[in-house]
């Protein structure tokens, strides 16, 4: 736990110190928001683009985190007094919050939640996916960056999670005489985004509640809730954390009448990198167009120009690993067929791969011992919904999912009669629209629970406190955190006896083969397999395949492995 300790405050060290040059500079052009929580998110953002860039050269090894140190040191030297004056408002900022009756609470919770974060990011990453495919694609960002075909030897690589790059660069690979890699960056934003919830959540009282203070304990919740599971390298935990932050801060944004358009324009390049953490937050990149159409109505030209570039800068490293994986431009979508690189996935392949998400999400795949792939993939709504309704869903899930479609009916009713008194349509009209899209989007595509939990909240949040005021707003508010104080006592039963006191605990060995692989200049390599097509690997017994008809059709450019693969059956 000590290392991982060093491990966190050196990621705090960086992503402030990153965070608060990127927002000085912009603040000089412009003026924008520069609180604490902007600048966390905005250092987490530029070094998650930052850790991309440079896996497309090289791997994100010690010399990414290298430079990544000198450039803190030299922000802290250079801007150490600006530093200093910033940190002595944050202090009167935080004297002026401990003059409110709960905040002995406050810090009580938050430096319960460090503790508990702590713990969990030292754990034995428990995961799932962290053995299906998470531990492999970490370590190859690791050793070799990016390479290209990597999809074709295992085709979950291409998914492609700008998120696995971030922990990368803090995951000492390198340093530690081990070999270990460390897992904590789950549970270190865990941590702030849980943190920036309790200390900012408003009091509740009735009829003074917001939809903002709601997100935030629904946040809380999913946070307390999912965190269990967050000791490895989950990649849904932060991109559903940014989305909800998103969205809360452009709730507040309302709340507090900010008109700044620019303020909503950051928040919208921050939705652009939420999508390269995972695509199934996608549709949060639709809130663009609220300061899109304001900025031209105002022909703020140039606001517009720096802000798309701001945005393609943030998008690209994404798109270009992804051409480089996979051969298209945003696996697994082939309606986006661009490139005809050699080492391109089938689009066959990418089908399946987009198919198995569905019939996965839907809870459909107990159906594939009776009946064919297609038949599955292509059931109708009333052939699979029942089962998942029943099967997926927890109590507490069904009451979200009823209240979410009660809510969205009654918001659209309410909409409609609003638009034909031809009342004004507003940022919070459009706001909730876009959380509906979200929704819909997630239940259409992958409705898997742990995708799709704090949509669900959402929903209902936005909705119902949309419908029926603030009154109904404080009693949901009410329930919700008895549950994050229910999930708080439910963390008592992970399992954590595989933590060290110095050392983090690491991943779980899993049996593995080795098996042989051709490569173009006549030589042959040794990758290995899971003792069962699809089974857990082993983090340690790289490089693996999935399975090994993979295997078989796959064969390498050249003697390494950094010169990529191909596949010979399509």
């Amino acid at each position: 736990m000590i290392v991982t300790t060093i491990n966190f405050l050196w990621i705090l060290i960086a992503t402030f110190s990153i965070g608060f040059a990127v927002c000085s500079f912009v603040s000089r052009k412009v003026n924008i928001n520069h609180q604490l929580d902007i600048v966390m998110v905005m250092g987490l953002m530029v070094l998650t683009v930052y850790a991309q860039f440079f896996s497309i050269f090289k791997n994100v090894g010690i010399m990414a985190g290298g430079i990544i140190f000198l450039v803190t040191a030299t922000i802290i030297i250079t801007m150490r007094k600006q530093i200093t004056a910033y940190f002595k408002e944050c202090i009167i900022a935080v004297k002026e919050r401990m003059t409110d009756k709960y905040a002995g609470i406050r810090v009580m919770l938050i430096f319960l939640a460090l503790m508990i974060f702590i713990i969990i990011a030292a754990n034995v990453p428990n995961s799932p996916d962290d053995y299906l495919y998470h531990n492999q694609a970490i370590e190859w960002i690791e050793t070799y960056g990016v390479v290209k075909g990597l999809g074709n030897l295992h085709m979950r690589f291409a998914y492609n999670s700008s998120f696995l790059c971030l922990q990368a660069l803090f995951s000492w690979k390198g340093l530690i005489p081990s070999g270990q890699s460390l897992h904590g960056m789950n549970g270190l934003t865990g941590f702030l985004f849980l943190t920036y919830c309790l200390w900012t959540v408003e009091p509740f009282k009735k009829h003074s509640s917001k939809i903002s203070s709601v997100l935030k304990i629904a946040t809380s919740y999913y946070v307390i809730a999912g965190c269990g599971s967050w000791s490895g390298l989950s990649t849904d935990a932060l991109a559903m954390m940014t989305m909800a932050y998103i969205l809360i801060k452009w709730f507040e944004y309302i709340e507090n009448k900010n008109s700044q358009m620019l303020d909503y324009g950051i928040l919208c390049i921050f939705s652009v990198w939420a999508c390269t953490l995972k695509l199934s937050v996608g549709m949060i990149v639709l809130l663009t167009l609220y300061p899109l159409i304001k900025l031209i109505k105002g022909k703020q030209w140039k606001s517009i120009l720096t802000l798309t570039c701001a945005g393609f800068v943030v998008a690209l490293p994404f798109l270009i690993r992804n051409v480089i994986i996979s051969g298209y431009l945003i696996y697994p979508v082939t309606a986006i067929d661009l490139f005809n690189v050699p080492w391109k996935m089938s689009k066959d392949l990418a089908i399946y791969d987009k198919d198995g998400m569905v019939i996965w999400g839907r809870y459909t795949q107990p159906l594939l011992s009776t009946m064919s792939w297609a038949e599955v993939r292509t059931l109708a709504f009333m052939d699979w919904f029942p089962n998942w309704y029943r099967n997926i869903l927890t109590f507490v899930n069904k009451l979200l999912f009823n209240f979410g479609v009660l809510g969205t009916i009654a918001f659209m009713v309410k909409l409609i009669v609003k638009l034909i008194k031809k009342h004004e349509f507003t940022n919070t009209d459009f706001t909730v629209i876009v959380c509906i899209a979200g929704t819909v989007f997630w239940f259409v595509e992958a409705p898997l629970i742990r995708y799709g939990e704090l949509y669900l909240w959402i929903l209902v949040a936005v909705t119902i406190g949309y419908i029926l005021g603030e009154r109904l707003t404080y009693g949901f508010t009410v329930i919700a955190s008895v549950l994050c104080i229910h999930a708080v006592f439910s963390l008592l039963s992970v399992d954590t006896g595989g933590i060290g006191i110095i050392m983090p605990a690491d991943y779980i060995i899993s049996p593995s083969v080795p098996y042989t692989v051709e490569t173009d200049a006549g030589n042959d390599v040794t990758i290995y397999l899971p003792t069962v097509d699809d089974g857990p690997q082993d983090y340690y017994a790289f490089p693996s395949a999935w399975k090994r008809s993979d295997a078989d059709a796959v064969r390498m450019y050249g003697d390494s492995f950094a010169d990529g693969f191909y596949r010979v059956d399509q």
